[in-house]
């Protein structure tokens, strides 16, 4: 969306025109459909696992089933955006948010560092395209 909106780019759009507000609606709606298609993945792989005797699953695993399905898409937005809006790369939102749900900190950390990582070279690289690197 970066390159898009305001961009140096000969296809940049004019901040909140059509085009703008198109482009946001399809990425939304893109990004959507990844978040759906990821839960049922993961819904559906915990599933066979329960099914043939809980192999690899521990209690510390979050079950995207009611109300932690629902917590983990409202915090994954809700700190999505707070990160976006600050500046951050996630981890310092997402990690209290994961232990506080019970999951190990290993995975929590490792978890945040993921996020971190690739939040800060997607950042490094639009920056460097537009120059101010």
């Amino acid at each position: 969306m970066s390159f898009l909106r305001g961009g140096k780019s000969e296809i940049s759009f004019q901040k909140c025109g059509i085009a703008d507000w198109t482009a946001v609606f399809c990425f939304s709606m893109l990004m959507i459909a990844i978040v759906t298609c990821s839960c049922k993945l993961v819904a559906k792989e915990q599933a066979l696992k329960e099914k043939y005797g809980n192999i690899n699953l521990v209690d510390s695993d979050l079950k995207f089933k009611g109300s932690v399905l629902r917590n983990v898409l409202a915090l994954g937005f809700g700190g999505g955006w707070v990160a976006g809006a600050l500046g951050l790369g996630g981890g310092a939102i997402f990690n209290p948010l994961l232990l506080s749900m019970g999951v190990p900190p290993k995975v929590s950390s490792a978890t945040g560092m993921y996020l971190i990582t690739f939040s800060k070279i997607a950042a490094c690289l639009i920056y460097f395209i537009f120059g101010e690197l």
